[in-house]
C-alpha cells in the first residue's frame, strides 16, 4: 500500500470503532496519554531479566491451595462465602502436568479467566500444584466478587486493577522472594506489552476523533512536529500490527499499571487502607468514575477523570513501588 492507502485503511478501522459508544473511545485523547505515559516510564525498566525457579518450586495439593486463598480472605477480613464457590461448580480447573521431568524446567503458568457460562460466573484456573494457583486464583475470585453479565464499562477499566491489587498483596505474602519476583516481572512486562503493541494505535485513534482525518499535517498539528519518514515507519508500524490489537486490554491493562504501585503503597503505609480497596468492589459498578478515584484520595474535578496533579502522584508511586519491590537489576 502507498501512503495514501494506508492513511485510508487506518480511518476505515478507526471508524468502525466510533460505531459504539465506547468509554475508551470517549476518553481516546486521554487514554492515548496514559498509554504513552505508561510506555515511556516502563522502558525505563528491564523486565526481560530471568529468575531461575528451576527446582525451587514446591507443590501443594489442591486442598493446600484453596486454604491459602481462604487464609488471605480470612486475615484480611474480606466478607465473602469462598467456601460456596469451591463446592458449587464455579471453578473449573484446567490439568497441566507436573510431573518434575517434563514441567519443571518450564516457566510457571500464571493466567486463568474469569467469563460467564449461560449466565453462570465461571472461573477457569490452572491445576500445575504451585502457589502461583493460589493467587491466580485470587485474582480471578476479585473479578467474580464485582463482575456482572451486564456490561459495565468503568468496571471493565477497573476490575483488573482491583484483582492485580489483592493478587499481589496475597502474593508477597504467600510467594517466596524469587516467585514474588518473578510474578511482578511478568505483570509489568504484561503491562508493558500492552502499551508498547497498542500505543500507535491510540495515538491515531486520537487524531481521528481531534481532527478528522489522518495525514501527516494533522499528526503534527496534533502531537508534534516529526519527520515524513517517522510518519511513514508509524503508519507502516500500525497496518502491520493489526492482529495484535487489543484497545480494550490495553486500557485496562494500563489504568491497573498506574493505579496498583499506588493502591499497594497505601495499603504498605496504612494496612486499613485494605478496607478502601474492598469497597471498591461495589464502587466500580458506579456510573462516575470519579467516584473511584475519590474513595482512594485522588481528589479531581477534571471531566470526571484523571487530571495532571494526579498523573504525577500515579506515577511517583510507580517508581515508588518498582524501586522497593523489584530486584536492582530490573532498575536500567
Amino acid at each position: 500500500m502507498n501512503i495514501d492507502e494506508k492513511e485510508k485503511s487506518i480511518e476505515e478501522n478507526i471508524s468502525k470503532l466510533f460505531n459504539y459508544d465506547f468509554l475508551i473511545l470517549k476518553h481516546s485523547f486521554l487514554i492515548d496519554r496514559l498509554v504513552n505515559i505508561l510506555y515511556i516510564e516502563l522502558s525505563k525498566y528491564d523486565f526481560d531479566i530471568e529468575i531461575d525457579l528451576k527446582g525451587k518450586l514446591k507443590t501443594y495439593d489442591i486442598n493446600e491451595r484453596y486454604k491459602f486463598v481462604k487464609d488471605f480472605y480470612k486475615k484480611h477480613n474480606i466478607d465473602f462465602d469462598i467456601d460456596k464457590i469451591f463446592t458449587d461448580g464455579t471453578i473449573e480447573l484446567i490439568n497441566i502436568d507436573t510431573k518434575k521431568e517434563s514441567f519443571q524446567y518450564a516457566e510457571p503458568n500464571l493466567s486463568g479467566s474469569h467469563r460467564f457460562v449461560d449466565e453462570k460466573s465461571v472461573i477457569n484456573i490452572n491445576n500445575t500444584g504451585y502457589m502461583f494457583d493460589s493467587v491466580t486464583l485470587a485474582h480471578e475470585i476479585s473479578h467474580h466478587r464485582n463482575q456482572t453479565i451486564e456490561v459495565n464499562e468503568i468496571n471493565d477499566l477497573f476490575t483488573e486493577t482491583l484483582a492485580l491489587t489483592e493478587a499481589t498483596i496475597m502474593g508477597k505474602e504467600v510467594l517466596t522472594n524469587d516467585e514474588y519476583q518473578f510474578y511482578l516481572i511478568k505483570k509489568f512486562r504484561a503491562y508493558y506489552m500492552y502499551c508498547y503493541n497498542n500505543h500507535l494505535h491510540y495515538d491515531f485513534i486520537a487524531l481521528y476523533k481531534e481532527k478528522g482525518s489522518i495525514n501527516y499535517e494533522n499528526y503534527c498539528s496534533l502531537f508534534g512536529k516529526i519527520s515524513k519518514k517517522d510518519y511513514y515507519d508509524k503508519l507502516e508500524n500500525i497496518v502491520k500490527s493489526y492482529e495484535k490489537v487489543d484497545l480494550f486490554g490495553c486500557a485496562r491493562y494500563t489504568i491497573a499499571g498506574l493505579f496498583v504501585p499506588y493502591l499497594i503503597n497505601k495499603y504498605e503505609e496504612n494496612n486499613l487502607f485494605f478496607d478502601t480497596i474492598e469497597k471498591l468492589h461495589v464502587i466500580i459498578n458506579s456510573d462516575d468514575i470519579s467516584n473511584i478515584l475519590m474513595s482512594i484520595g485522588l481528589v479531581n474535578s477534571d471531566n470526571n477523570f484523571l487530571n495532571q496533579e494526579n498523573i504525577n502522584i500515579l506515577l511517583d508511586n510507580l517508581n515508588l513501588f518498582l524501586s522497593r519491590e523489584m530486584k536492582k537489576g530490573v532498575v536500567k
